[in-house]
């Protein structure tokens, strides 16, 4: 996949939210205002043969408002700066108003949000570029499935689930003891994937509508992602405490964020189009506290999953029922140690068609992590593992937190298994790296 030109309507859009951001009547309440920058650089080499697998330098602005008549405001935004060896990721799954602008082959300029909250009471409105988080589990995606996602560094990036914002509209509010969230993104970005060539561009079969590495393949493409109404995504969560614990229900209807592949003719020949049914989601939560552990439990249900079946010489796809579950634990160990354990299930009724994928995965993650001289320098660990494949990773890292304004990262990503493992066809990319992060 090429990445495009700068779009004229990113450059608009950015604009518009900086001035929706600001304007306000000087008169009627007092205004304040921050800016905070945020720089990073980060850099990794292979364990197997020592290549720079990371260079990066970004530059984060974050602008905050606030008024004494109620209401808030973000703009920020990020520039980039990357080696030939660092994959930027794809820009053509992103709609024009959202879409990075490159900066020559090796810079890139994004605006990350730009949006304003109106508080009245019980009720808070937020309209502009922004993000949504629903899910309770900490990097397993149940019911957390309302924003795209970054893919550019699989789950071995700084964050993660890496959510990436989009144009909409947000209600929260209170009725009845019972809280609200409801959500309108009419931005129809879909995800952002690595580009071909990229360290973690997808090699497993699973991931390559059942191409295997280093199979030929036509060129591939992205539909179209400007349908700002048919390719909208809807969202409702409800909410209600319950003494120690709270439950809620999630209803999510928009674009499949996972791509399905289908064979397309064109008079230039047969190529691979990435498309992005619409998909609806049913999912609950519930999480529990009971004194130092706090118990996580998500489920959801999407009856017409798009997927990928085997059905040779062509692509095919299908929609099929799809069933997800999660159960996490944060623990508060003695000695100081905080441990976080989950395990997610992913089970697709393949009703007698054979998938690309496996039927059901089973993901397991530990973190364990530790502070020391008074919080300034932490010991973090992470164990990924595929229960049903056997691969995994296992990414120890440590912090140092020389001031509130500087902070030092060492670590390593190490992987195994088999090269069609979720985790596995990644092992040639065990790495060594290094970040320092200063805030301004």
């Amino acid at each position: 996949m090429t990445r495009p030109a700068a779009s004229p309507a990113a450059i608009a859009c950015s604009a518009a939210a900086l001035a929706l951001c600001v304007q306000t009547d000087a008169h009627a309440d007092t205004i304040s205002g921050v800016l905070r920058i945020k720089a990073q650089s980060e850099a990794a080499i292979r364990l197997d043969d020592s290549a720079a697998s990371l260079a990066r330098i970004s530059v984060q602005p974050r602008y905050l408002l606030r008024s004494t008549a109620g209401w808030r405001a973000e703009v920020s935004g990020r520039l980039v700066a990357f080696s030939d060896e660092t994959g930027p990721g794809t820009t053509e799954t992103f709609s024009g108003a959202s879409r990075p602008v490159d900066i020559g082959p090796h810079g890139r300029i994004e605006l990350d949000r730009a949006f304003i909250t109106l508080g009245t009471g019980d009720h808070r409105f937020t309209l502009g570029k922004q993000s949504l988080a629903w899910g309770i589990l900490d990097g397993l995606q149940v019911t957390d499935r309302f924003d795209p996602i970054s893919r550019t560094e699989a789950v071995f990036g700084e964050v993660r689930p890496q959510r990436l914002a989009r144009w909409g509209a947000r209600w929260q509010g209170q009725i009845g003891g019972m809280e609200f969230d409801g959500a309108a993104a009419f931005d129809p970005t879909v995800n952002q994937l690595p580009l071909a060539g990229d360290a973690f561009a997808p090699r497993a079969p699973r991931l390559r509508a059942g191409f295997p590495q280093g199979a030929a393949t036509p060129p591939v493409m992205v539909s179209a992602r400007d349908r700002y109404l048919s390719d909208a995504t809807y969202g409702l969560r409800v909410s209600r405490p319950l003494g120690h614990s709270e439950a809620s229900l999630v209803l999510i209807s928009g674009p499949e964020t996972e791509p399905v592949f289908a064979a397309v003719l064109t008079p230039a020949g047969p190529v691979v189009e990435l498309r992005y049914p619409r998909r609806t989601l049913i999912g609950a939560t519930f999480e529990r506290s009971d004194g130092p552990r706090v118990w996580r439990l998500e489920a959801a249900y999407t009856p017409d999953q798009p997927v990928n079946v085997l059905a040779a010489p062509f692509i095919a796809a299908t929609d099929r029922p799809r069933y997800l579950a999660g159960l996490g634990l944060d623990w508060s160990a003695p000695n100081e140690v905080f441990v976080n354990l989950q395990i997610g299930v992913d089970h697709i009724d393949a009703g007698g068609m054979t998938l690309v994928r496996p039927q059901t995965d089973v993901i397991a993650t530990l973190r364990l992590q530790r502070a020391f001289r008074n919080e300034r320098l932490w010991l973090k660990s992470e164990l990924l593992g595929s229960l049903n494949q056997g691969d995994g990773a296992l990414r120890p890292w440590l912090e140092w937190r020389q001031s509130d304004a500087l902070l030092l990262s060492l670590g390593g990503d190490l992987i195994w298994g088999r090269s069609q493992g979720l985790f596995g066809q990644y092992q040639d990319q065990s790495r060594l790296w290094m970040r320092i992060t200063t805030n301004f």
